[in-house]
């Protein structure tokens, strides 16, 4: 683990002091969900707009695509 320092309005504290004892906790639970959260906007906006390879690879087929791979797992 790192130790980070991070400056938050005083209303901000006080509300998470009102939530949860441990600054910590709450602050690393928050972020996660945040991670979590923009890693499925990130899919979402990936399958929405695929980039142009994937078209490709999509039309090729998955045994297609499989077939480059036995060569490198033999």
């Amino acid at each position: 683990m790192k130790r980070v320092t991070v400056t938050l309005p005083d209303v901000i504290v006080e509300e998470i002091d009102r939530w949860e004892k441990n600054r910590s906790k709450f602050v690393l639970e928050a972020t996660e969900r945040e991670l979590e959260l923009r890693r499925r906007q990130e899919l979402e906006r990936s399958l929405r707009y695929p980039h142009p390879e994937s078209h490709q690879l999509s039309e090729a087929g998955i045994e297609d695509w499989g077939e480059g791979w036995t060569a490198v797992l033999d």
